[in-house]
């Protein structure tokens, strides 16, 4: 006997008529110490936040929106700004919260569906298609409500929805250990580098580890400004770029590029005046954020970027760490400038920022340490990688029905 085919049903008929579909607080107003809980886009975007993080509002602000309280086993979807399309399934801990504006919540009838299955169904590309086919000029993306209804999707009989989300599931929970190493690994480098590039942790055959405020044994005080070198980029003229490689051209990169390689731009080879190789290391001059540090692209580069050039005293490497530090990154946004409405790096003020040196073999040292962090951290996320488009091809397999599963 064959299996029932998979139904087309607009997720209207999905929603559980009783509570709906719905967004948030529009307007919470200041923190509540003993308020209710207001779930944000930003509580969920890698894991859920803990409960310290979350925001809380004045009984008085939450009493009017009831509608919107959650309860576990809802969807939520960030449905307007930089989270778009971020989806998250409501844990027992959090029944009771509200929700602010930017998130949806939908519940779902129990008869029709499970809540696993359409929080795998919502992850598979369905929220990007409603976005792209419906988006309208505005300040900040949105996804609208009546778009997420009138969405048809491709159901299973019930029994099989809680088996394909079981097997998903399998994928997220290996992802998600993962993601948990890695923010270990990273908190421990941090910790580490930190120490390394202040002096107070040392290599034994350099010296005693420093004291605070303390200048390390061996170690000379500069300032960035006498050790680095910044290189500003040049900003061809737009009717110039094209799209595709052409001989005679050359990569423009953006700050957008070191991202990802979706939108790449190509100038005339003559109208590059500032290059850089893959080995170099450049700086996101405007934001925000402001100061990203990038590494691993040739060709040249626009006026959001600077490069980064060590002078003699300094390994290359070295640098790279150094300009990754925190309370470097803390200094510079505290002296931000405006530029065309965007966040800039105050050079006369990061030239400034005081660069304790160790002789260069210390520096090699620390570096190579350093570097054996990122190696560690680099094959952890491509194992990400791996597992994410594994469980792509799956989803594409099983939410589609093009291979069925044995209930």
């Amino acid at each position: 006997m064959s299996s029932p085919t998979y139904q087309k049903i607009p997720i209207k008929e999905l929603i559980d008529p009783k509570r709906g579909l719905t967004y948030g607080i529009v307007q919470p107003g200041d923190y509540h110490p003993n308020g209710a809980i207001m779930i944000r886009s930003q509580d969920y975007v890698k894991g859920w936040n803990s409960l310290t993080d979350l925001f809380r509002v004045s009984p008085d602000v939450e009493a009017p929106y009831m509608r919107s309280r959650v309860q576990a086993g809802d969807i939520l979807i960030t449905v307007v700004g930089a989270n778009l399309g971020r989806v998250a399934m409501v844990p027992n801990v959090l029944d009771g919260a509200n929700i602010s504006r930017s998130v949806a919540r939908l519940s779902f009838r129990t008869d029709l569906t499970v809540s696993p299955f359409m929080f795998q169904m919502l992850q598979s590309g369905v929220l990007e298609r409603i976005y792209y086919f419906s988006k309208v000029g505005g300040a900040q993306p949105v996804i609208n409500l009546k778009d997420i209804l009138q969405y048809i999707i491709p159901l299973p009989p019930l029994p099989e929805q809680k088996k394909i989300a079981r097997i998903l599931s399998t994928w997220d929970k290996a992802i998600e250990l993962l993601e948990k190493k890695i923010a270990a690994k990273e908190k421990l480098k941090k910790g580490l580098m930190q120490q390394l590039l202040t002096g107070k942790k040392r290599f034994k055959e350099f010296g005693k580890p420093a004291k605070d405020g303390e200048l390390p044994e061996g170690w000379t005080l500069f300032s960035i400004g006498d050790v680095i070198r910044f290189s500003g980029g040049s900003q061809p003229p737009r009717n110039t770029f094209i799209n595709e490689p052409k001989e005679g051209y050359i990569r423009l990169l953006q700050i957008r590029d070191f991202k990802g390689d979706k939108y790449p731009t190509y100038i005339p080879r003559d109208l590059a005046k500032k290059t850089c190789e893959s080995g170099d290391i450049m700086i996101g001059r405007y934001g925000p954020p402001i100061f990203q540090i990038f590494s691993g692209k040739a060709g040249a580069y626009n006026v959001a970027l600077i490069k980064a050039i060590p002078k003699d005293e300094l390994l290359k490497q070295y640098m790279y760490y150094f300009l990754c530090r925190e309370d470097l990154l803390r200094y510079i946004e505290s002296f931000g400038q405006r530029s065309a409405g965007q966040d800039g790096i105050d050079m006369d003020q990061l030239n400034a920022f005081p660069f304790p040196l160790p002789p260069l073999p210390e520096q090699g040292q620390i570096a190579v340490l350093l570097e054996s962090s990122d190696t560690i951290l680099r094959k952890l996320r491509s194992r990400i990688d791996s597992l994410k488009v594994q469980k792509k091809g799956l989803m594409q397999q099983l939410l589609t029905g093009k291979t069925r599963v044995k209930v």
